[in-house]
């Protein structure tokens, strides 16, 4: 079996085999080769790049994952030409990016289940998906390369959250260190942003104090 990253190994466990999977951007496919080794079905890919469809081309051939099927396009525009997908995978982009793909799930009925890694801003994706009629499932911290990696899990649905959940949010592993690298990053952000820009210093203070509230 193809081996992965500790970053996509985390993600893949998010996967159940139930699961109609539409991997956007999906760089090499190694994900989606792997999953449909490990549960012998079809995964949907995609990717806008050419050059990264070529990569996943030459993989998909390497590990004989003819269940892994590619897709040339820009977000949800390949939606329409995979068959029944209802879980959506997301991963290696920044907030501004992921909130764009999918500005337009609120009306996709049809995907009831949302794989998220932000390399940004968790906060403004939650606070999206969450008027967008998903709720937070779960979530865990993955540390690879001295780098920690948010990992979210949306589901269809409505819930109710404290504003700690929202801005530092849910997760099932122990966080502490990441918490700590956290509030030393923010503080250096205060250090550095001007006190004219008050509303972006305002929100760093509001995110630092419920890092120190909860998680000590």
């Amino acid at each position: 079996m193809i081996k992965l990253s500790l970053r996509l190994k985390e993600i893949s466990e998010y996967i159940d085999e139930k699961d109609v999977v539409l991997d956007i951007g999906c760089d090499h496919a190694l994900l989606d080769i792997f999953l449909s080794q490990k549960y012998k079905k079809r995964y949907y890919a995609s990717d806008l790049r050419e050059s990264a469809l070529e990569m996943a081309k030459k993989n998909i051939q390497k590990y004989s994952a003819e269940n892994v099927i590619l897709k040339c396009g820009n977000g949800l525009s390949v939606l329409d030409e995979c068959e029944k997908v209802d879980t959506l995978v997301i991963s290696g982009m920044g907030y501004y990016t992921i909130t764009k793909i999918l500005s337009n799930i609120k009306n996709k009925k049809s995907i009831k289940k949302l794989v998220i890694q932000s390399n940004s801003n968790t906060y403004e994706i939650r606070k999206f998906l969450l008027k967008n009629d998903f709720f937070i499932d779960k979530e865990k911290v993955v540390f690879e390369k001295n780098i920690y990696y948010i990992i979210s899990c949306f589901k269809r649905g409505k819930k109710k959250y404290t504003k700690k959940d929202i801005t530092v949010g849910i997760f099932t592993n122990d966080v502490n260190k990441y918490i700590e690298k956290e509030i030393k990053k923010n503080n250096i952000l205060l250090n550095i942003i001007p006190k004219k820009h008050f509303i972006k210093r305002y929100k760093i203070k509001n995110k630092n104090k419920y890092l120190k509230k909860f998680y000590k």
